[in-house]
């Protein structure tokens, strides 16, 4: 009888042990990796992924246009690098985050990393709000695209406009 019961016990005590070392959930993607890694290095916390949520190939007419030339300008890398390449934006949710304290936050921010040729080359912000919020989107360290460049939207538009234009 006790023989029976060492035959029973062992093997769901083996089963027990499988299932509790086992990788939960689905794999991690490339990208999931390196994206939160990146922020990880900056001192977020990623909370959670959310996948690719755009994908296009960089152009100069897209440079031109609302929300890709604040997004791009609000970044500290040189777009021309990246004309003719595909870019895949992917979100995270961050903690952790200057964009946390913003005004009815929930205490969390979307943090948008940008990936070209399977390597990080930039991220933005965006907090994430009680009431939906819109507006233009904010560097990866919660600045508005005024601060970086100490000039107003209209100043800076026409000046990059002409820039990308060229």
């Amino acid at each position: 009888m006790k023989k029976n019961l060492t035959l029973i016990i062992i093997p769901l005590l083996l089963l027990s042990a499988l299932f509790l070392f086992m990788p939960s959930g689905k794999p991690i993607t490339h990208e999931e990796q390196i994206s939160t890694q990146y922020l990880e290095r900056m001192g977020f916390k990623a909370l959670e992924y959310d996948g690719k949520v755009q994908s296009y190939i960089l152009q100069n007419e897209l440079l031109s246009e609302l929300p890709y030339m604040t997004s791009w300008g609000v970044m500290d890398i040189d777009p021309s690098l990246y004309l003719g390449k595909n870019i895949e934006v992917h979100r995270l949710v961050v903690s952790n985050h200057p964009l946390d304290n913003y005004e009815d936050s929930i205490g969390r921010t979307n943090a948008f990393v940008y990936i070209c040729e399977s390597a990080v080359i930039g991220a933005t912000s965006f907090p994430i709000t009680k009431e939906r919020l819109v507006g233009s989107v904010y560097s990866i360290d919660g600045r508005t695209l005024e601060e970086i460049t100490q000039q107003d939207f209209q100043e800076w538009r026409e000046k990059w406009v002409s820039d990308v234009s060229k």
